[in-house]
Order: C-alpha cells, then sequence, then structure tokens
C-alpha cells in the first residue's frame, strides 16, 4: 500500500478528529529537520524542508478539541491498566479521563517502560529484548554528554512516558496514520509529561530548543540502536534511504554495540536517573520554559 492510499483510508478519521471552529491547527513540526510550516487547510504535506512525512501538530487552545466519547465503541471494551488504575478511554478528554491517582507513580512508570520492548521486539533473535526504558536512559545520556544540555536530561528521560499508557508505537506507523492519531496521542502526551514534570517547572509542549534538542537525541538514539539491535538487511547502514534523512551531523554509519539489561536493571537504572536529575533541578532551583 502506498502512502498516499494509506493516507486516503484514514480520511474518515481525519475528517472525525478535526478541529472544530476556533480550534484550529497551528503548526505542523518535521520530526526530522524541526522545521516548521502552516500547510494550507490543514492538510498533511510533505516537509518543505527535508522532504519527510515525519510530522508532529501543534493545535491551538488546550487538549480540549477532541470528544473522545463521540468516537468510542461503546458496546466493546475500552479500559486500558495504567500502573493498577483501570482508565476509561470513553470518557470525553484526557483530563476526565486521568485524574491524579491514576497514573501510576515514577518507580511504577520506570517498571512499565522496563517492560515496553522497542521496534515492536522485532530486534535479533540472538540477543534479548531491548526495553523503552533502556532507551530512555540513552537519550538522557545523549542529551547530557553529546548535546551539553545536562539541565534537559530529565525531560529527555521521561520523553516517552506517555507510552505508560498507549505503548510504544512505532515510527512508521505513526508517520503514516496521520493528523486524526497525531492530535489523539497529542492529547495525552500533553496530561501525562504536565502530570509528571509540571511541578518540576517544565511545560509541555516544550519551548522549540527544549523539543528540538530532545527530538534530535532521540534521533541518534534510534540509529545506535537500529544499527546496533536489528537484522542485518534492516539496519539504516545496510538502508540509508528508507531510513533517511538524517539531521546534521548524523550519518547511517553512526551507532555502536550497546550492552542490553534485563527488566528489572533497566528499570532500576532509570529511576536513578530520574531521581538524580530531580535532586540537580530542587538544589540549583532552575526552571526550564
Amino acid at each position: 500500500m502506498t502512502l498516499d492510499e494509506i493516507r486516503a483510508a484514514t480520511s474518515n478519521l481525519n475528517a472525525a478528529f478535526a478541529p472544530s471552529d476556533g480550534q484550529r491547527l497551528i503548526v505542523h513540526i518535521c520530526n526530522i529537520c524541526r522545521h516548521e510550516w502552516m500547510p494550507p487547510n490543514n492538510v498533511i504535506t510533505k516537509c518543505p524542508k527535508c522532504n519527510s512525512f515525519s510530522i508532529g501538530v501543534h493545535r491551538e487552545g488546550d487538549s480540549t478539541m477532541v470528544d473522545f466519547s463521540k468516537h468510542a465503541t461503546k458496546d466493546k471494551p475500552r479500559f486500558v491498566v495504567v500502573g493498577s488504575k483501570l482508565i476509561d478511554f470513553c470518557k470525553s478528554t484526557p483530563e476526565k479521563m486521568f485524574d491524579p491517582l491514576s497514573l501510576p507513580k515514577v518507580d511504577r512508570a520506570c517498571w512499565q517502560l522496563a517492560s515496553i520492548n522497542r521496534f515492536n521486539g522485532s530486534t535479533r533473535i540472538d540477543l534479548p529484548p531491548y526495553n523503552v526504558a533502556q532507551h530512555s536512559i540513552l537519550v538522557g545520556a545523549i542529551v547530557r554528554g553529546m548535546l551539553k544540555r545536562p539541565d534537559l536530561e530529565l525531560p529527555a528521560l521521561m520523553h516517552d512516558f506517555p507510552e505508560i499508557v498507549y505503548g510504544d508505537i512505532v515510527t512508521g506507523i505513526k508517520n503514516c496514520i496521520g493528523m486524526a492519531m497525531t492530535g489523539f496521542f497529542g492529547q495525552i502526551d500533553a496530561v501525562v509529561m504536565n502530570h509528571y514534570l509540571g511541578r518540576l517547572g517544565f511545560k509541555y509542549p516544550h519551548a522549540a530548543d527544549v523539543s528540538e534538542c530532545i527530538g534530535k537525541a532521540d534521533r541518534w538514539a534510534l540509529l545506535y540502536e537500529a544499527n546496533s539491535l536489528l537484522e542485518t538487511g534492516n539496519r539504516p547502514v545496510d538502508n540509508a534511504e528508507l531510513w533517511g534523512p538524517w539531521p546534521a551531523g548524523m550519518t547511517p554509519n553512526d551507532g555502536g554495540k550497546i550492552e542490553l539489561w534485563s527488566r528489572e536493571e533497566s528499570a532500576k537504572r532509570l529511576l536513578e536517573r530520574i531521581m538524580f536529575c530531580v535532586g540537580e533541578i530542587k538544589s540549583s532551583k532552575k526552571v526550564v520554559k
């Protein structure tokens, strides 16, 4: 199926989740090169700068544009387990789905992320699974070390926390399902991220420089992981055109051996890094906006 066919197949969903009057899209943001533009009539378009379809969406207003209750199938189960709680996805908005007691504590969230496999488990069969918690630590290390932004390690470590709700959806699927699901996930992202990071001075969606830094680190981590963990023939080094385009400073040959940790070790290390960064922030009393 071509990308145009996929977009046509999701047109009904796009219409269902389209913003109403007064709730228009502000801007599309390329997840590859971070270019921002306003497409005509809010139609999904390629990035005019790098020709990529990896697109994020910012909307005007808060996360109440989509009334989930109008689109849920009420005669079938619509619950998801998050931590030790059941969340009803037929509630009208994410704010009504989640109350402060429904999202798990940070240690439980780290355990959940350590239980989710990256690449849908499609890593080399001679290797143990690679989980989202270990990926989060790698992104945080890149932000602190390679990109020289230790002040942003905490949001980098927690950038995938919304996946405790909807799991790790592979990038290629996200990029094809279009504006409808981008808006759906974006609303959940905002509620979850502001719950965990808001009290520490971070606001979500992040400021442009924060988003760009974490996005670049996430992309770099994906490159390292894919070259290290995927089967020969599926890696960026084997198929640079499929995995590209590459942000400045990256090449499809980047990567190296990744030591894989157990679920228990990954959860423990992620929690330790988060607590270390929280301690740094509290001691410095710096607030990132």
